[in-house]
């Protein structure tokens, strides 16, 4: 009796060390994207759902934030990731249902990282567009 709760112990013990491992190895991941990506994450109001705050999109202002909140539906689905809501600054809803089209692509585990990555692009593209606009129209007034 007592070898076989040994044997359980052990067991368990090496069960908790291989969570603790792999919860050290999702914090580094998560330390990487923060760092790579102005990338972090708040608790957002909803089953489900989380804030993504990234910054150094704009070059003109790298300090400035985008964010998006993803509600998550059922992650037993095979398109689990099914709202980004307010998004700030307002993206065009285009620009968000390519984000999501993206993300059900291929290996669902990488979806939420494709998640991040399209409305990334989105958000720069955003930028990218604004700065085009400002400028034609301050070249505009410029020329009067």
């Amino acid at each position: 009796m007592k070898e076989k709760l040994r044997k359980v112990n052990a067991e368990d013990a090496d069960q908790a060390l291989a969570a603790v491992k792999k919860q050290k190895e999702v914090e580094w991941a998560r330390d990487q994207y923060a760092k790579a990506f102005g990338l972090r994450t708040e608790r957002a109001s909803g089953k489900g759902s989380a804030r993504i705050v990234l910054s150094g999109l704009d070059k003109k202002d790298p300090s400035r934030q985008f964010a998006f909140t993803v509600v998550v539906q059922d992650v037993l689905e095979s398109r689990p990731y099914d709202v980004i809501e307010d998004c700030e600054p307002t993206l065009p809803q285009h620009c968000i249902d390519k984000a999501l089209e993206e993300s059900r692509k291929g290996d669902l585990e990488l979806g939420a990282c494709k998640i991040v990555l399209g409305m990334r692009k989105a958000f720069i593209d955003q930028v990218a567009e604004t700065d085009e606009w400002n400028g034609a129209e301050l070249e505009e007034a410029l020329s009067q």
